[in-house]
């Protein structure tokens, strides 16, 4: 989710928001902001290792699982009112980091939109 909040350069409240309301969602626990921002220096600093993350998790994660990565990401993506080409492709990857087909990513995508 930080990854996404992050491929614009702009970190907007909606999309902190967005993560804490995710995180509150799939972990049953609060997030603060101060804790977002950490994160967030730490996903700056690691750059490309979190797609590798994504690769190893994807791979103990069940389809719903892999689901919902992708539509906490596409959350944040959209909490800022904009998903230009940048957070397109960034999901496509972490889509792709997770192993799931095409088909598949578009389909959770789709449905995100259409909520």
């Amino acid at each position: 989710m930080v990854l996404m909040m992050i491929s614009d350069a702009e970190i907007q409240d909606e999309e902190i928001e967005t993560i804490q309301a995710a995180y509150q969602q799939i972990a049953g626990t609060d997030l603060s902001e101060a804790a977002i921002r950490q994160e967030t220096e730490g996903v700056r600093s690691r750059g490309g290792e979190l797609l590798d993350y994504l690769r190893e998790v994807g791979t103990n994660l069940n389809e719903s699982g892999k689901e919902m990565v992708i539509q906490a990401a596409y959350s944040v993506a959209a909490a800022d009112g904009s998903f230009h080409e940048e957070k397109q492709r960034l999901l496509g990857e972490i889509g792709k980091a997770l192993e799931m087909s095409k088909a598949h990513l578009n389909g959770v995508i789709q449905v995100e939109i259409a909520v």
